[in-house]
């Protein structure tokens, strides 16, 4: 994995939609939607590609029973992009969850390393639908994300369905 650069090096609409903290705000909201068991750490990385390119955000499906491998069928454009996408996010996740670690809104159990929330993240409340509108569906989004992966079977299943090599 390369090292991300230092902040001020980053391109200014990188450090908005990849903000940690709005990151980790996505991260907390699949979680939490996940089940109260915990999500397993490999799925994390799952939720931001999904989650922040727009066109799949918006072709995701709108109900949880429609199941993971039938939307993929169903969206081979997804399917194929997803993997790189996923790969190219994980220092994106990464620090959106040492973020949300380090705000205590998210913890990884010792025992099993799944990721669990604790408290709402700052500001988490001020998301107002009729104001600011994409971030507010990528939250709901992030939210329905978490349960549909809880759906869908382990992080091993989940990976094998995208294409995704751990």
């Amino acid at each position: 994995m390369k090292p991300l650069p230092r902040w001020s090096a980053r391109p200014y609409v990188v450090q908005n939609l990849f903000n940690p903290a709005f990151c980790g705000l996505l991260l907390w909201e699949a979680i939490r939607g996940y089940n109260d068991t915990g999500m397993e750490y490999p799925l994390s990385h799952v939720v931001l590609p999904m989650v922040l390119h727009r066109d799949i955000r918006y072709a995701l499906p709108s109900t949880a029973r429609t199941t993971l491998i039938a939307w993929l069928q169903g969206h081979p454009e997804h399917a194929v992009l997803l993997p790189s996408l996923i790969s190219r996010m994980v220092p994106f996740t990464s620090e959106g969850l040492l973020w949300a670690t380090n705000a205590n809104v998210i913890r990884v159990s010792s025992l099993d390393g799944k990721l669990s929330i604790l408290q709402k993240p700052p500001a988490a409340d001020e998301i107002v639908d009729d104001q600011i509108a994409e971030v507010s569906h990528c939250v709901h989004k992030a939210g329905f994300v978490g349960k549909w992966l809880a759906k869908s079977g382990s992080a091993a299943v989940i990976y094998a369905i995208l294409g995704v090599r751990p």
